[in-house]
């Protein structure tokens, strides 16, 4: 708001400033709206309304492209991404869309959270007739006290304030 203060007052200084500040509120505004979707998302859930759409298809593929695609991001801030997708999974019916938000939910978390350490693991492997996805830090945990709770809606561990996220 303050750049669109600046701007609207004939403060923003030179062209090149102006632009600058475009680009910022431009940016924020994308921000913004990325979190009013999950927002909105987050909601249709809790109704039982969101809508999934299941076809059969290559788990290791959707959940590689994503681990790469933000690998990039983390490395940037100093992370090691290290994936581990078994070769032999069968195809399962999942939802595309669904599996990408949560690996990048867990991926951001896992940066969040890791406290000095750099690493993050993500591994993909068959168990008991099942298919299961681990996002792996060695950050600061989830204390048992509060493990049961982190699925209640909207609830953040006590040691874990002023990190954001939803």
């Amino acid at each position: 708001r303050l750049y669109r203060e600046t701007l609207l007052y004939g403060r923003g200084g030179s062209v090149e400033e102006q632009g600058r500040y475009c680009e910022i509120i431009t940016r924020e505004c994308e921000r913004l709206s990325q979190l009013v979707d999950r927002v909105r998302e987050a909601s249709r859930i809790e109704r039982g309304q969101k809508q999934y759409h299941l076809s059969e298809g290559d788990l290791a593929a959707t959940v590689s492209g994503t681990v790469e695609a933000y690998a990039k991001y983390l490395a940037r801030q100093g992370f090691s991404v290290e994936t581990k997708l078994s070769p032999a999974l069968p195809p399962v019916r999942f939802d595309p869309d669904g599996i990408t938000e949560a690996v990048l939910n867990l991926l951001d978390n896992a940066a969040k959270y890791s406290g000095t350490s750099r690493d993050v693991s993500v591994r993909l492997y068959p168990r008991g007739g099942q298919i299961v996805v681990e996002v792996e830090d060695h950050g600061i945990g989830i204390p048992g006290s509060e493990s049961k709770k982190i699925f209640e809606q909207f609830y953040r561990a006590r040691e874990t304030s002023g990190k954001g996220g939803y």
